[in-house]
């Protein structure tokens, strides 16, 4: 009795109000849809960092052909990860608009 009463005067500001009312599942999808979104910026900052530390390996491999191979892989990778980033956000931009929901901003009605 005391812990229900504690339990309803605790509040995040940072979360939606949605997030931990009901029986979870307006949580569940806003946290799935934040983890992608933070998903994509660590994967945004993993490509730059990657093609950068590429183009500095083929500057610094002195002619090798073993050295300037390795980086080209590198960069070649990284761009290969922006295009599967990029198709990511374009296939949950159309199953968006397919299911007229947008599954990156959850709203779910109430009764």
């Amino acid at each position: 009795m005391i812990f229900s009463t504690l339990l309803a005067q605790i509040e995040n500001p940072v979360l939606d109000t949605s997030v931990g009312s009901g029986d979870g599942g307006p949580a569940l999808a806003i946290t799935i849809a934040n983890l992608w979104r933070t998903l994509l910026i660590v994967g945004g900052i993993a490509t730059f960092l990657y093609l950068v530390w590429g183009g500095i390996s083929w500057l610094m491999a002195g002619g090798d052909k073993d050295r300037v191979e390795s980086a080209k892989n590198r960069i070649t990778n990284a761009i290969i990860g922006l295009g599967l980033m990029v198709a990511s956000v374009a296939i949950s931009i159309i199953v968006s608009q397919a299911l007229n929901f947008n599954i990156l901003e959850p709203v779910f009605p109430t009764p």
